[in-house]
This record gives C-alpha cells, structure tokens and sequence, in this order.
C-alpha cells in the first residue's frame, strides 16, 4: 500500500506541475494531500510496529532528520530549480516520487515486506 500511495502522490504532483490552471492543481493536491495523509499515519506506525523496541528512537531520530531536519536545504534547493522553471520543479519532484515507488514495487525483497 505505501509504495502505491508513493507512486500516486509522485503522479499527483507531477501534474501539478503540467496542468494550466489553479483548478486541476488544486484537485491534484488535494488528492495527493490524501495519500501524505494515509503515508504520514500508517507509514510510521508501520515502521514502528517492526523496529525493536531499544531502537524505536534512533529509528524515530533518523525519520525526523529526514523529514524535518532536511527541509532547509530541500527549500534552498527547491527555490534554486523555482528560478529557473518551475514546472521543472515540480515534474522533477513527481518524477522522483514516482521512479522511488516504482523501483520499489519492482523489487522482490520490498514486496515481501508485510
């Protein structure tokens, strides 16, 4: 289910990028706002479901470095492609997201993962 919703919210802000007007972005957004919801609440409970229990906080510790502790320079990074076109920014993101998931589906050892 997680490397799914990875590919649907790289398709959704891909589109974000490629579609002409606020309307269908938003609706993109919208939907992909749905899957960071479900990934962001299952996602984490998943993985602290299968972490032992004397790791949980490192674990914790690491998933927090890269979400949040990682976001200036996401940002600086982000404002950098901006200047020079923002559809590429968001195309380069959904395209990320999107290769991410799929190279995870296509991989043996992810799928066997319950």
């Amino acid at each position: 289910m997680l490397v799914t919703l990875c590919v649907w919210l790289g398709i959704g802000v891909g589109v974000v990028g490629a579609v002409p007007s606020l309307s269908p972005a938003a609706v993109a957004m919208g939907l992909s706002g749905v899957a960071t919801g479900v990934i962001n609440t299952y996602g984490i409970s998943w993985l602290q479901r299968r972490t032992d229990p004397a790791m949980q906080g490192r674990v914790m510790s690491l998933v927090m470095l890269a979400s949040m502790g990682l976001t200036p320079v996401a940002y600086a990074a982000s404002g950098a492609i901006a200047d020079v076109n923002i559809t590429l920014l968001f195309l380069l993101a959904g395209g990320m997201m999107f290769l991410c998931g799929v190279g995870a589906a296509a991989s043996g050892s992810v799928r066997s993962l319950r």
